[in-house]
C-alpha cells in the first residue's frame, strides 16, 4: 500500500514537472528562477532570447552578468527587488531597459518568492520579464496627444465647453470664459437650462433654455450644428451673437451620450457686417428696380415705335430703314442688359428664387427654337434639337428659368458660330419615383475658347477675352446667372471647348414629375353671355379653340398686335385675349399702344388678359407691368378663362362635373387633355375634331411637297402648323412634326431623315384618324 502511494506521488510530481516545463516553453514572457546566491537555475527560451543566448549559456550563471547589459543601476535595482520580495513575498512592475543596435526595449519585471533562507534576506526567486516597449510608446503617445489637446483646448479662438449627461458644465476653455463673460468656477455645474443664462433668437424673442443645442444633442443623441443665438455677456452688459455646434459623446457599445462637446464662436461683428450689407443690397436692389422700371417704359416705347416704323412705312429709303433697325436692335440689346443686371442683383442679395409649376418641356424647347431660329438662319447656322425617347415631357419646376439658361447658352452658341451648326440635346440622366434629372447639352462648331482663358467664363462681368465683348457684345453676366439658376435647380453646369473647333456647354437640372389632368376634375361654367371679346392670336388652331370655348360670346379674331390695334380703333370690346409672341407686333407692344391715351384706340381701359407659354412669376409680372390686367398660361384651360370672366364681370361661378371625356386608352391618341380644354363639352369637341380632320390632310401634303421640293422654309412652316393641331390629341405625333419643323430650320433638308420621320408621322396620323372620326360621330350623336 505504501509503495502504491509512493508511486502515485512520484507520478504526480512528474506530471507537475511536465506541466511546468510546458509552461516555461510556451510562455512569451521571459521566466527565470535564481537561487539564494543569485545564480540562474531555470530560464525559458523567451528569457534567453532577450539577451540573444541559449539556455546552456545562461543557466548556472550569475543573474548579475546579464543585468550588467541592461541600463545603469540594474544590479542595484535587482538587490532591492530581492529584499522586498523576501520581506513581502512578491514585487511588481519594476522596469529595466535594454539598449540594442536599433532600439531601446523596456521590460516590466514581476518577482515572487519560492523559498527563503532562514534569517536571511535572500532565497529562491522566480521573476517574469514582459516586453512593454510598445505599451510604453503608446502611453507616451497618449500623453503627448493629451498635452497637444490641452494646448489646443486652451488656445482655441472658439469657445469650448464640456457638459456631462445631465447638461452640467464640466470644463470650459479660456475663449469660452471670454465670450460668455464668466469664469470656469462660475460656469461649472450650471446647465443650459439654468435661469441665469440669458439667450435670444435673431428676431429678439427668448431662446427656450431646453432648446439649447447641447440639451437637444443629449436628448436625441444627434449633433446639432450652426445654431445662431444671442447670449448676454455680464462683463460687457450686452448681447454677443454666437454660432453654436453641439456633438454628443458615446462610450463604446452605448447608445446614450455620457457627455456633450459644445463649440461656439463669436460672430457679432460678422452679423453686424452682414446686416449692413443686407441693408446696402436691399437699397441697391430697390434702386435698380426703380431705375429699370423708369428705363423700361421709354425702352418699350422705342422698341414698339421702331417696330411700327419698320413694318408700317415701306416707302422709306433703305438708309432710313437701316437706321431705324439699328435703333430697334440697340434698344432690345439695352433691355437685355437691364434684365441681366437685375437678375445679378437678385443673386447678390440672395433673393433669386424659383417658381414651381407644372409645364410641358416641349413647349419650352419649341419656344426656344422659334425665338432663335431666325437669328441662326440669318447667320446660315443650322439650329436643331434632339430628345431621348425616354424623357418625360410633363414636369414640375420653373420653366421660365430653365428657358433662360437654355436661351443664354444657345444664343451664345449662335453668336460665336459663324458656320456649321448648333445642337440642343436633351437626355435623361437619372429617374426616381417622384423626380427626374435631365441633362441639357448645347453643342456648337464655333470659334471655341482658348484654354488659358476658360477659367474666366463663370466670373461676373467677365468674358473669355475682352475683344469678344467689343466684337460680339454682352455683359459677361449670362453664365454667372445661369450657374446660379442651375444650382437652384439642384444641378451643375460645365463645358468643354477647343479653340477653332467649337464648344459644348452642358448642365443638369432636377424636376418633379408632372401630373396628368384627371377626368373627374370639375369644370367651371361661365354664365356670362354676349361679351364682345377680341382674340389676338396668330395660330389658326388656337383661334378655333378659343372661338369654340367662347361660343356664347361675340368673338372677333386678330392675327397679330397690329391687326388688333386697327380693330380697336373702330370697335369697342369688353375683353381682349392677347397673345404675347406674334409676328409684326407682339402683345407687349400692342398693350402699350392700347393703354396710351394719345392713340386712336376707342377704349384705353379695356380689360386685357395675357396669353403666353411662359408660365413664370417674372413673366406674369412683366405682363402686368406692361399694362395687362390678368394672365393666362398657354395652352389655357377653359376653367381658368371662365374664372377670370366671372370675377371681372361680377358673375357667380357654378361648378359642375364634366361628363365622360371618353376613354384615353393606352394607344397613340390621348383625348383627356383635349376634353379638359373644351370643358368636357362634346359638341365643341366634335367641332374641333372636325376642324382637325378637315385640315390635317392639307398640312400633311404640304409637308410631303416641301420635302420633295427640298424647300426648308415651307417644311418649317407646314410642320409647325400641323404640330400645333396634333399637340391636342397625340403627343408622339406632335413630337414627329416638331422634328420635321426643326429640319426645316436649316439651309438643306436631310432627305433620308426627313423621309423616315414623315413616314412615321403618316403612320401615326393614319392610326388616329379613324379613332377621331369615331369620337366625332359619338359626340355628335350625344348632342
Amino acid at each position: 500500500m505504501i509503495e502504491e502511494n509512493r508511486k502515485s506521488e512520484i507520478e504526480a510530481t512528474q506530471q507537475t514537472i511536465k506541466f511546468f516545463e510546458s509552461l516555461l516553453k510556451s510562455s512569451v514572457d521571459g521566466i527565470v528562477i535564481t537561487d539564494s546566491s543569485q545564480n540562474i537555475i531555470v530560464a525559458n527560451e523567451s528569457f534567453c532570447k532577450i539577451f540573444g543566448r541559449n539556455r546552456r549559456e545562461i543557466v548556472e550563471t550569475s543573474i548579475f552578468i546579464w543585468l550588467d547589459q541592461l541600463d545603469a543601476g540594474a544590479s542595484d535595482n535587482w538587490i532591492a527587488i530581492e529584499k522586498e520580495v523576501c520581506i513581502k513575498g512578491s514585487c511588481h512592475d519594476n522596469e529595466f531597459s535594454l539598449i540594442t543596435k536599433d532600439k531601446i526595449r523596456t521590460f516590466s519585471v514581476n518577482a515572487s518568492l519560492l523559498d527563503q533562507v532562514a534569517d536571511e534576506e535572500t532565497g529562491v526567486i522566480i521573476s517574469i520579464w514582459r516586453d512593454i516597449t510598445e505599451k510604453k510608446k503608446a502611453e507616451e503617445s497618449l500623453k503627448e496627444s493629451e498635452e497637444k489637446h490641452r494646448l489646443l483646448f486652451e488656445t482655441m479662438v472658439q469657445g469650448v465647453v464640456y457638459q456631462d449627461e445631465t447638461g452640467a458644465i464640466i470644463s470650459a476653455n479660456p475663449s469660452a470664459e471670454r465670450i460668455l463673460g464668466l469664469t470656469l468656477d462660475q460656469m461649472q455645474g450650471r446647465t443650459s437650462t439654468d435661469p441665469r443664462w440669458k439667450a435670444v433668437h435673431e428676431d429678439g424673442s427668448d431662446f427656450p433654455r431646453e432648446k439649447h443645442p447641447p440639451m437637444i444633442a443629449l436628448e436625441k443623441g444627434e449633433a446639432v450644428k450652426n445654431v445662431i443665438t444671442g447670449v448676454f455677456n455680464p462683463l460687457k452688459e450686452n448681447y454677443h451673437w454666437i454660432n453654436v455646434n453641439a456633438i454628443p459623446q458615446f462610450k463604446p457599445g452605448e447608445d446614450t451620450p455620457y457627455q456633450v462637446y459644445t463649440t461656439f464662436e463669436d460672430i457679432t461683428e460678422l452679423k453686424n457686417a452682414k446686416e449692413q450689407a443686407d441693408i446696402g443690397n436691399q437699397a441697391k436692389s430697390e434702386f435698380l428696380a426703380n431705375m429699370s422700371h423708369e428705363i423700361r417704359t421709354p425702352m418699350n416705347a422705342i422698341i414698339g415705335f421702331s417696330d411700327l416704323l419698320l413694318t408700317k412705312d415701306k416707302e422709306r429709303q433703305p438708309d432710313d430703314l437701316a437706321q431705324i433697325k439699328r435703333i430697334n436692335t440697340s434698344a432690345r440689346y439695352l433691355l437685355s442688359v437691364i434684365n441681366d443686371i437685375l437678375d445679378f442683383s437678385k443673386i447678390e442679395a440672395g433673393k433669386l428664387e424659383l417658381e414651381i409649376i407644372n409645364f410641358d418641356l416641349r413647349a419650352v424647347i419649341d419656344n426656344l427654337i422659334s425665338v432663335l431660329q431666325e437669328n441662326a438662319r440669318t447667320k446660315k447656322v443650322k439650329l436643331s434639337t434632339t430628345f431621348e425617347s425616354n424623357i418625360p415631357y410633363y414636369l414640375k419646376g420653373d420653366p421660365g428659368r430653365l428657358y433662360q439658361v437654355l436661351l443664354n447658352l444657345t444664343s451664345n452658341a449662335i453668336k460665336f458660330t459663324d458656320k456649321g451648326n448648333v445642337l440642343v440635346k436633351i437626355s435623361l440622366e437619372n429617374e426616381f419615383p417622384a423626380n427626374v434629372k435631365l441633362k441639357f447639352m448645347v453643342m456648337d462648331t464655333g470659334i471655341g475658347i482658348p484654354e488659358d482663358r476658360q477659367d474666366r467664363l463663370f466670373r461676373a462681368f467677365s468674358q473669355a477675352d475682352s475683344s469678344y465683348t467689343r466684337q460680339y457684345g454682352g455683359t459677361g453676366l449670362g453664365l454667372v446667372i445661369s450657374r446660379r439658376l442651375v444650382m437652384l435647380m439642384n444641378g451643375k453646369i460645365s463645358f468643354s471647348s477647343k479653340e477653332g473647333e467649337g464648344s459644348t456647354f452642358w448642365f443638369t437640372a432636377t424636376f418633379e414629375k408632372g401630373k396628368e389632368p384627371k377626368k373627374d376634375e370639375k369644370a367651371v361654367v361661365s354664365k356670362v353671355q354676349g361679351l364682345r371679346i377680341l382674340i389676338v392670336e396668330d395660330q389658326q388652331f388656337n383661334q378655333e379653340l378659343a372661338i369654340a370655348v367662347l361660343e356664347k360670346h361675340d368673338v372677333t379674331v386678330a392675327n397679330n398686335g397690329k391687326e388688333a390695334i386697327d380693330i380697336l380703333e373702330k370697335k369697342r370690346f369688353d375683353l381682349v385675349l392677347m397673345d404675347i409672341q406674334m409676328p409684326i407686333m407682339d402683345g407687349y407692344e400692342a398693350t402699350e399702344i392700347i393703354r396710351n391715351s394719345e392713340t386712336n384706340v376707342l377704349d384705353h381701359d379695356v380689360f386685357i388678359v395675357a396669353m403666353t407659354a411662359h408660365a413664370t412669376k417674372e413673366n406674369r409680372h412683366k405682363c402686368l407691368d406692361s399694362g395687362m390686367d390678368d394672365y393666362l398660361p398657354k395652352p389655357f384651360e377653359p376653367d381658368d378663362l371662365f374664372n377670370i370672366i366671372n370675377i371681372q364681370f361680377s358673375m357667380k361661378v357654378d361648378a359642375g362635373t364634366s361628363e365622360d371625356a371618353g376613354d384615353t386608352g393606352k394607344n397613340l391618341l390621348d383625348m383627356m387633355p383635349f376634353m379638359n380644354r373644351v370643358g368636357g363639352k362634346k359638341d365643341i369637341a366634335a367641332k374641333m375634331i372636325g376642324v382637325f380632320l378637315k385640315n390635317c390632310k392639307e398640312k400633311q401634303d404640304a409637308i410631303r411637297n416641301a420635302i420633295d421640293d427640298k424647300k426648308p422654309e415651307e417644311l418649317n412652316a407646314s410642320a409647325h402648323a400641323l404640330k400645333g393641331m396634333l399637340v391636342h390629341f397625340c403627343g408622339y405625333g406632335a413630337d414627329l412634326a416638331y422634328q420635321l419643323e426643326d429640319m426645316g430650320g436649316s439651309d438643306m433638308i436631310d432627305m433620308e431623315r426627313a423621309d423616315a420621320t414623315y413616314n412615321n408621322l403618316k403612320d401615326v396620323i393614319d392610326h388616329i384618324i379613324p379613332e377621331l372620326e369615331d369620337y366625332k360621330h359619338k359626340f355628335e350623336d350625344q348632342k
